[in-house]
Protein backbone atom coordinates (compact mmCIF):
# COMPACT_ATOMS: atom_id res chain seq x y z
CA UNK A 1 0.00 0.00 0.00
CA UNK A 2 2.12 2.94 0.97
CA UNK A 3 2.66 5.44 -1.99
CA UNK A 4 -0.78 4.37 -2.92
CA UNK A 5 -2.52 5.11 0.49
CA UNK A 6 -5.94 6.41 0.02
CA UNK A 7 -7.49 7.18 3.22
CA UNK A 8 -11.10 8.59 1.76
CA UNK A 9 -10.84 5.28 0.17
CA UNK A 10 -10.31 2.98 2.73
CA UNK A 11 -12.65 4.87 5.12
CA UNK A 12 -15.42 4.46 2.92
CA UNK A 13 -14.51 0.44 3.47
CA UNK A 14 -14.08 0.25 6.87
CA UNK A 15 -16.62 2.80 8.46
CA UNK A 16 -20.23 3.04 8.31
CA UNK A 17 -20.37 6.47 9.50
CA UNK A 18 -17.89 8.64 10.71
CA UNK A 19 -16.04 7.37 14.03
CA UNK A 20 -17.90 4.48 13.81
CA UNK A 21 -15.59 0.85 12.49
CA UNK A 22 -18.17 -1.59 10.32
CA UNK A 23 -18.69 -4.70 12.48
CA UNK A 24 -18.28 -6.49 9.39
CA UNK A 25 -15.22 -5.14 8.46
CA UNK A 26 -13.39 -5.00 12.35
CA UNK A 27 -11.68 -8.06 11.82
CA UNK A 28 -10.03 -7.01 8.60
CA UNK A 29 -9.12 -4.02 10.16
CA UNK A 30 -7.51 -5.68 13.50
CA UNK A 31 -5.97 -8.09 11.03
CA UNK A 32 -4.23 -6.13 8.84
CA UNK A 33 -3.21 -3.65 11.97
CA UNK A 34 -1.90 -6.52 13.61
CA UNK A 35 0.22 -7.10 10.59
CA UNK A 36 1.77 -3.73 10.19
CA UNK A 37 2.43 -3.66 14.04
CA UNK A 38 4.43 -7.05 13.33
CA UNK A 39 6.12 -5.76 10.88
CA UNK A 40 7.11 -2.71 12.48
CA UNK A 41 8.36 -4.75 15.07
CA UNK A 42 10.43 -7.37 12.86
CA UNK A 43 12.06 -4.04 11.07
CA UNK A 44 10.48 -4.92 7.99
CA UNK A 45 8.86 -1.21 8.91
CA UNK A 46 11.76 1.10 9.81
CA UNK A 47 11.56 4.13 11.69
CA UNK A 48 12.22 6.30 8.69
CA UNK A 49 9.79 9.03 6.64
CA UNK A 50 10.66 7.69 3.61
CA UNK A 51 9.56 4.32 4.25
CA UNK A 52 5.67 4.03 2.70
CA UNK A 53 4.89 0.98 5.58
CA UNK A 54 5.01 3.99 8.59
CA UNK A 55 2.36 6.07 6.60
CA UNK A 56 -0.13 2.61 6.62
CA UNK A 57 0.67 1.65 10.48
CA UNK A 58 -0.20 5.51 11.06
CA UNK A 59 -3.46 4.78 9.43
CA UNK A 60 -4.53 1.64 10.89
CA UNK A 61 -3.36 2.44 14.47
CA UNK A 62 -6.04 5.27 13.88
CA UNK A 63 -8.63 3.00 13.06
CA UNK A 64 -8.26 0.91 15.62
CA UNK A 65 -7.87 3.57 18.09
CA UNK A 66 -11.05 5.51 16.88
CA UNK A 67 -12.06 5.56 20.99
CA UNK A 68 -9.36 7.46 22.09
CA UNK A 69 -10.23 10.82 22.52
CA UNK A 70 -8.65 13.39 20.32
CA UNK A 71 -7.20 15.01 23.65
CA UNK A 72 -5.43 12.31 25.14
CA UNK A 73 -3.56 11.88 21.62
CA UNK A 74 -2.80 15.19 21.77
CA UNK A 75 -0.96 14.93 24.95
CA UNK A 76 1.13 11.94 23.05
CA UNK A 77 1.52 14.63 20.23
CA UNK A 78 2.44 16.84 22.87
CA UNK A 79 5.20 14.93 24.31
CA UNK A 80 6.94 13.71 21.14
CA UNK A 81 6.88 16.98 19.34
CA UNK A 82 8.81 17.95 22.92
CA UNK A 83 11.14 15.37 21.78
CA UNK A 84 11.25 16.64 18.90
CA UNK A 85 12.39 20.27 19.94
CA UNK A 86 15.21 18.79 22.13
CA UNK A 87 16.75 17.36 19.10
CA UNK A 88 16.47 20.66 17.48
CA UNK A 89 18.44 21.72 20.91
CA UNK A 90 21.01 19.20 20.79
CA UNK A 91 22.26 20.04 16.99
CA UNK A 92 22.09 23.62 17.45
CA UNK A 93 24.72 22.64 20.94
CA UNK A 94 22.44 24.40 23.26
CA UNK A 95 21.31 21.30 25.10
CA UNK A 96 22.32 16.96 25.00
CA UNK A 97 21.73 14.22 23.58
CA UNK A 98 21.05 13.21 26.67
CA UNK A 99 18.34 15.58 27.17
CA UNK A 100 17.02 13.98 24.18
CA UNK A 101 16.80 10.88 25.75
CA UNK A 102 15.32 12.03 29.04
CA UNK A 103 12.52 13.40 26.31
CA UNK A 104 11.84 10.17 25.38
CA UNK A 105 11.74 8.62 28.51
CA UNK A 106 9.03 11.10 29.71
CA UNK A 107 6.98 10.46 26.73
CA UNK A 108 7.44 6.70 27.68
CA UNK A 109 5.78 7.59 30.57
CA UNK A 110 3.13 9.33 29.71
CA UNK A 111 2.34 6.89 27.48
CA UNK A 112 1.88 4.26 30.09
CA UNK A 113 0.29 6.34 32.48
CA UNK A 114 -2.39 7.22 29.49
CA UNK A 115 -2.60 3.33 28.48
CA UNK A 116 -3.20 2.22 32.43
CA UNK A 117 -6.08 5.00 32.58
CA UNK A 118 -7.71 3.85 29.12
CA UNK A 119 -7.48 0.48 29.49
CA UNK A 120 -7.62 -2.08 26.09
CA UNK A 121 -9.20 0.79 23.73
CA UNK A 122 -5.70 2.28 24.32
CA UNK A 123 -3.88 -1.05 23.31
CA UNK A 124 -3.21 -0.62 19.78
CA UNK A 125 -1.72 2.78 19.93
CA UNK A 126 0.20 1.67 23.01
CA UNK A 127 2.10 -0.98 21.17
CA UNK A 128 2.77 1.51 18.04
CA UNK A 129 4.22 4.52 19.89
CA UNK A 130 6.11 2.35 22.96
CA UNK A 131 7.48 0.75 20.23
CA UNK A 132 8.81 3.47 18.03
CA UNK A 133 9.82 5.32 21.22
CA UNK A 134 11.93 2.13 22.15
CA UNK A 135 13.46 1.98 18.48
CA UNK A 136 14.03 5.76 19.14
CA UNK A 137 15.77 5.89 21.72
CA UNK A 138 17.80 2.86 20.42
CA UNK A 139 19.36 5.10 17.69
CA UNK A 140 19.69 8.11 19.83
CA UNK A 141 21.65 6.34 22.52
CA UNK A 142 23.94 4.04 19.89
CA UNK A 143 24.22 6.13 16.84
CA UNK A 144 27.32 8.94 16.62
CA UNK A 145 25.94 10.25 14.11
CA UNK A 146 23.49 13.38 14.62
CA UNK A 147 21.95 13.11 10.82
CA UNK A 148 20.88 9.62 11.58
CA UNK A 149 19.57 10.57 15.18
CA UNK A 150 17.42 13.40 13.64
CA UNK A 151 15.67 11.46 10.95
CA UNK A 152 15.27 9.07 13.58
CA UNK A 153 13.37 11.36 15.66
CA UNK A 154 11.59 13.10 12.52
CA UNK A 155 10.15 9.55 11.59
CA UNK A 156 8.59 9.30 15.32
CA UNK A 157 7.21 12.91 14.89
CA UNK A 158 6.44 11.77 11.34
CA UNK A 159 3.93 8.65 13.05
CA UNK A 160 2.89 10.83 15.60
CA UNK A 161 1.44 13.43 13.62
CA UNK A 162 -0.54 10.50 10.94
CA UNK A 163 -2.09 8.91 14.12
CA UNK A 164 -3.59 11.80 15.07
CA UNK A 165 -4.08 13.57 11.44
CA UNK A 166 -5.79 10.18 10.14
CA UNK A 167 -7.85 9.91 13.59
CA UNK A 168 -8.48 13.37 12.76
CA UNK A 169 -10.23 12.61 9.84
CA UNK A 170 -11.74 9.15 10.84
CA UNK A 171 -13.88 11.00 13.14
CA UNK A 172 -12.42 9.79 16.17
CA UNK A 173 -13.97 10.78 19.07
CA UNK A 174 -13.67 13.98 20.76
Amino acid sequence: MGADLRPAELAEEYLYKPGRLDRNRREDAERRFERLLNDFKAKRIQLKPSDDGLLELAFFTALVSLNVSNSQLRRLYAEITNVRNETRRAREGKGSWEDVVAALGKARVVLAYTKGRQGKEFEGLYEVLDEALRKATKIVEDSEDDDVRRRAIEALHFLAEGIVAFHRFLGGRS
